[in-house]
């Protein structure tokens, strides 16, 4: 068995893209081994004392067989997976008129289908595996609350708490926990790419007063992954400093 086996594993898709990267770091710094799994292996640099609870794995996760594949590897190189986090995601813009039907494939194909292929190709290990077992999967507030310009990506992340919400009463039984977070808006590139003083006027209108930070979705995420949420399971834990729940028409 290997040295590593005494850890809890966790895996991680997206782990390529700002908020995952993060997720990454912060899984190391709590003790997990970590399979890290994006559509291109990701280029995760870490010290030579943790190169072995790291595994870096290129797979799609539209592609179910791939995942199955990279779900064997995992279970053989490590032993097993506690941890599941769900964080592939893709987002770009369209309103309903505007959304072909490439768009709108291609959008549910990565965030719906694909979270659907990763939890069906990694739950069998899951349940092989003892002790907490957690999965994680990344929605979004714009599940619950609309935006006039991201209709695919809405109606995906919508059906991802969906998904979330059947698997938790699946596994719940048998001591697997299902939850998701939904992050507001969150400071990654893709954010700072808006144009104008789009940025600026989104930061005013969160009532913290500033954006969220990659570190604030992997906070929570940890801790749904942990001992202290074993009793959680089917929930949706929004993260957007207070935006959502933001009464606009009453700040006048």
């Amino acid at each position: 068995m290997p040295s590593h086996s005494a850890k809890r594993i966790a895996v991680l898709t997206g782990a390529g893209g700002g908020i995952g990267q993060v997720l990454a770091r912060r899984l190391l710094a709590e003790d997990y081994a970590v399979a890290l799994i994006d559509k291109q292996r990701p280029d995760y640099e870490v010290g030579a004392a943790e190169e072995g609870n790291v595994l870096r794995m290129a797979a799609d996760v539209t592609d179910g067989a791939a995942l199955r594949d990279a779900a064997r590897d995992v279970e053989a190189h490590f032993g097993g997976v506690h941890v599941l986090m769900v964080n592939a995601g893709i987002g770009p813009s369209g309103t309903v008129s505007q959304t072909g039907a490439a768009l709108w494939d291609g959008v549910l194909d990565v965030n719906l289908t694909g979270a659907f292929n990763t939890m069906q190709a990694f739950l069998p290990a899951m349940r092989r595996s003892q002790g907490v077992r957690s999965v994680v999967l990344t929605s979004s507030v714009l599940a619950t609350r609309g935006a006039r310009n991201m209709a695919a990506y809405g109606a995906s992340k919508a059906g991802a708490i969906g998904l979330m919400q059947c698997s938790a009463q699946e596994f719940a039984a048998e001591g697997i926990t299902v939850n998701a977070l939904a992050p507001g808006p969150v400071q990654t590139p893709l954010l700072d790419s808006l144009p104008g003083d789009a940025l600026a006027e989104l930061e005013k209108a969160v009532p913290m007063k500033r954006l969220g930070t990659p570190d604030d979705v992997a906070s929570a995420a940890v801790f749904l992954a942990g001992p202290g949420a074993t009793f959680i399971t089917g929930q949706v834990l929004v993260i957007d400093g207070g935006l959502s729940g933001r009464a606009y028409w009453r700040d006048a």
